[in-house]
């Protein structure tokens, strides 16, 4: 059958008509197309209705193929009843109709009523969204009625319209389905029944919490300032404790980086790597750390832009620019924009490399080993690609890196560089060669994506400092992110 005569029966169900067709049939393959057609569409519609600032969610995809295909069992179901295979065609034009119809009011309710979507739609709204699905529901009725009507020999269409019209709505509303986009502002007590019922279910309980969050709210403020205002005293007393330079020989100073508040590896890794680093280079206690976890906020300056760059321009003032050097060692997640810097409400910030290198260019600081450990670390190559930089990343600028659970003592990189390649090697980058070699077998037995740890030594930082670099990487002095492993130097 053409579009414009399934289009005119499906017009004439709607108004509650019978269809001209009674012996029309649809394909199996139309059927998928209308199904995929549906779940294309209400995508559509969510994303207009969210702004097109709506955040995807894949589990909206796999709700939306999972609502078709359960309305497509209700359908085949009713439709064996008479074992007239017209009707499946007319109960998929009911289903057409009743799709354009809910997908409309959907629309409409949430683009000029968005009280609904946040669960602040007061009580009037709340009746009249009722009454509104139970005229949809009546409708329905009636136009499943027809359709049965079609069939030769059926009995009690009206009994079935109405079987049909229920098993179709409970499923629906009983489905627990969940938008693909949802405005920023989406309550999820309106993305189905389910989280309806456990929002109502909590809310008294909820009521009777409110003093006591209120409290609880006011302690955390009250704590957050305290925080805040303890930054500028814990940064000069993490400075004040660092041991004045030695002027006999070349000094190295330590700087530590917890970037991620929310998993305690990234604080831990950063602890044990200085404590390693001072004890494997004798380095004395010229280090310091910020560290952004809950657990250290009244011990440690978080790890903010603010405090990084008074951190290095405090370090920078007590060392020897030119005969000294920095060990900037850093861990936390990170993306190919640079490394995260998150705690609470407090930082929420990506350090991207040409930042991380002014500030360290405007503290003065001249002879600098980076450590980077986080995924995509590899982005900070390039810009720090130098004679006097050496800098070694946990992955490439394309990939992750690994091991960033919570319960974790070290990420992979960590683990593999500070606690097993320094254990066992004098230099830094005898440690990184090690290091490479256990990721690599640690990641191929988990067949997971090779994180590809780079290095880059630039010549110069490399002659000045070889009992802590070693002369190792002046074979590889300018090992890059795309050639990770040149061998000449040029």
């Amino acid at each position: 059958m053409s579009f414009l005569e399934n289009a005119r029966d499906a017009l004439r169900l709607a108004t509650w008509r019978a269809p001209k067709a009674l012996d029309a049939a649809i394909s199996p393959l139309a059927i998928v197309g209308i199904f995929a057609a549906a779940i294309l569409v209400s995508a559509a519609a969510q994303l207009f209705v969210a702004g097109g600032a709506g955040g995807f969610s894949p589990y909206g995809i796999n709700a939306a193929i999972a609502a078709v295909a359960i309305h497509a069992a209700v359908i085949l179901m009713f439709a064996r009843v008479d074992r007239y295979s017209a009707t499946v065609r007319n109960l998929m034009l009911v289903y057409i109709v009743s799709f354009i119809i809910a997908l409309t009011m959907y629309t409409l309710v949430h683009t000029f009523a968005p009280e609904y979507s946040q669960g602040r739609a007061g009580i009037p709204a709340i009746v009249g969204g009722w009454l509104l699905m139970l005229a949809w529901f009546v409708w329905m009725i009636g136009s499943a009625r027809r359709a049965f009507e079609a069939a030769p020999k059926v009995r009690r269409p009206v009994l079935r319209g109405f079987a049909f019209a229920l098993v179709y709505m409970v499923s629906a509303m009983a489905l627990p389905s969940w938008p693909v986009f949802a405005p920023k502002d989406f309550n999820v007590a309106t993305a189905n029944a389910w989280e309806a019922i456990k929002w109502y279910a909590h809310g008294s309980a909820a009521t009777d919490r409110k003093d006591d969050d209120g409290a609880a709210r006011r302690a955390a403020e009250a704590k957050a300032a305290r925080v805040e205002a303890r930054q500028a005293v814990l940064l000069d007393a993490a400075v004040g404790a660092m041991e004045p330079r030695d002027p006999t020989t070349a000094n190295v100073f330590v700087v530590g980086v917890a970037g991620w508040s929310d998993q305690d590896v990234f604080m831990r890794e950063t602890q044990q790597s200085i404590e390693i680093l001072s004890s494997r280079f004798h380095l004395g206690k010229r280090t310091l750390s910020l560290v952004n976890n809950e657990a250290t906020s009244s011990e440690r300056p978080m790890a903010s832009m603010q405090n990084l760059g008074a951190a290095l321009r405090a370090v920078a003032s007590r060392m020897d620019r030119d005969k000294d050097v920095l060990v900037l060692t850093m861990t936390s997640h990170g993306s190919k924009d640079g490394f995260a810097l998150s705690y609470n409400h407090f930082v929420w910030r990506t350090l991207d490399p040409q930042t991380l290198k002014a500030l360290l260019d405007e503290a003065g600081i001249k002879n600098r080993i980076l450590i980077v450990s986080s995924c995509y670390s590899g982005t900070f190559i390039a810009p720090f690609a130098d004679p006097d930089t050496m800098i070694l990343t946990a992955a490439s600028s394309t990939r992750t890196s690994f091991g960033c659970a919570n319960e974790r003592k070290w990420t992979y990189f960590g683990e593999a560089f500070f606690e097993k390649g320094l254990a066992d090697n004098i230099t830094l980058a005898d440690a990184f060669v090690s290091a490479k070699a256990t990721i690599a077998k640690w990641e191929g037995e988990q067949k997971l994506t090779p994180s590809d740890p780079q290095i880059f030594v630039g010549d110069q930082i490399a002659r000045r400092f070889p009992e802590l670099i070693g002369e190792a990487p002046l074979a590889a002095a300018h090992a890059t992110d795309t050639e990770p492993e040149r061998v000449k130097s040029e």
